[in-house]
């Protein structure tokens, strides 16, 4: 069974866009359960928001928490929609 642990250790073994490609493969393969390509999906997301690709995040997230709505992806979906939508005029007006 697919882990989290099992994911992030394909992610360090892999440089750059080859940990996304890497997550890609994985998510496309049929052997995975609903549960596991979910997971896939939140982890792939967090790569793309770390590195700023917040629209392909939160796609990632989307789908994750399609496939599982109970699981990471959902909670994550949930806390990037709160930072996307956080506003403080005081920023505004220096």
């Amino acid at each position: 069974m697919l882990t989290i642990q099992n994911i992030k250790k394909i992610i360090a073994a892999n440089e750059g866009e080859q940990a996304l490609q890497a997550m890609e493969q994985m998510e496309q393969d049929p052997a995975l359960s609903d549960v596991e390509k979910a997971l896939v999906l939140a982890e792939k997301g967090k790569w793309l928001w770390v590195r700023e690709r917040r629209a392909q995040a939160i796609t990632a997230y989307e789908e994750g928490a399609r496939l599982d709505p109970t699981g990471p992806s959902a909670m994550l979906l949930e806390h990037s929609r709160d930072i996307m939508d956080f506003f403080n005029p005081d920023l505004l007006n220096p």
